[in-house]
């Protein structure tokens, strides 16, 4: 995250933080657009996600950089419901982003910020004390998602949209329901995943304990995935209360998180689900370019460069077998 000046500190809070007025902002680009909205058509929509430090960020980049797909890009900020009215060019030179991993971002790049839609229409009711809950939507909202998604298309001038949100998976059952869309799910090794996890915590940590701003913007958009107020999916119980016996230093928790998520994506799975593993991002990204371009109708070429994976030896064995034998199965489902 880029350092905010006193005056953009004080507009990211009177309008972000403000629910009422950025509700407002919405409800105006609504009817304003209203007969551009009815006559819009998607071709696609496009959702990536998966547990936090699994790639989905570099998929997002990877396809955005098309050009023919919609997105909220950092230039929206901090007005995000209003994404005809405000708009600017952005001159900003990309600088590494503050997860300090080599992806740098500008105010062109994509990011995931529509989540703020869903805090601000469910009045953050998924959003608890110890966790973040699975729910479904109620179909005014996920109509006014529909339209609001149809709003940035509008300002971007494409047809298509994609959108990388990590915490889709609590509602991922109703995003089904969208027509024309397509959900590409990432997924990592367990061990060189939660300890990726693990390390982002404790920088974020340091980061929020440093700078409350930095704080702040992780809560108004729904970022609880590492960092002082990081907080766990809750998506199966008995996997959920485990967490209690370990404290977030400890890698065991890391992999318990990792657990109950990609357990629980099993236990939903949707042939309309596209696993797309980590690795194969590296290793065999000949064959998930083919399989994306055909989907997409688009021609993506990237290579991602060299990586170097993290290296822990203690770890509770038993739960990391189990952690691996999820990650086999879903590996069975890919489809390139």
């Amino acid at each position: 995250m880029k350092k905010h000046s006193r005056i953009n500190k004080l507009i990211h809070k009177i309008y972000l933080k403000n629910y009422y007025i950025s509700k407002s902002t919405l409800s105006f680009e609504f009817d304003k657009y209203d007969s551009e909205i009815q006559k819009f058509n998607f071709e696609k929509s496009v959702f990536i996600t998966g547990l936090a430090r699994s790639g989905t960020t570099i998929l997002l980049r990877e396809i955005h950089d098309s050009k023919t797909f919609s997105s909220l890009q950092y230039k929206n900020m901090p007005f995000l419901f209003l994404p005809n009215t405000y708009q600017i060019k952005s001159n900003d030179k990309p600088s590494e982003r503050s997860h300090k991993d080599n992806i740098k971002i500008s105010g062109e790049s994509p990011e995931e910020f529509d989540e703020y839609f869903w805090k601000v229409f469910m009045k953050d009711s998924y959003i608890k004390n110890d966790s973040l809950i699975k729910h479904d939507l109620e179909n005014k909202i996920l109509e006014d998602y529909i339209k609001y998604v149809k709003l940035v298309c509008i300002s971007k001038n494409k047809p298509n949209y994609i959108s990388k949100n990590n915490n889709n998976i609590l509602r991922i059952t109703s995003l089904l329901k969208i027509p024309n869309s397509i959900f590409f799910i990432l997924v990592r090794k367990p061990l060189d995943h939660v300890s990726s996890l693990m390390k982002l915590h404790s920088k974020f940590t340091e980061d929020h304990k440093n700078d409350p701003f930095s704080l702040e913007y992780f809560n108004v958009l729904g970022h609880h995935e590492f960092g002082m107020n990081q907080k766990p999916f809750k998506l199966i119980d008995r996997d959920f209360e485990k967490l209690k016996k370990f404290t977030k230093n400890q890698i065991e928790y890391w992999l318990i998180i990792w657990k109950q998520y990609y357990e629980y994506l099993i236990d939903i799975y949707n042939d309309r689900f596209n696993i797309i593993l980590f690795e194969d991002l590296l290793e065999n990204r000949g064959r998930v370019n083919q399989h994306i371009n055909q989907l997409l109708n688009i021609n993506i070429k990237t290579q991602v460069k060299d990586y170097k994976s993290p290296n822990y030896k203690k770890v509770n064995n038993k739960l990391l077998n189990q952690c691996n034998e999820i990650y086999l199965k879903l590996g069975e489902k890919i489809k390139y």
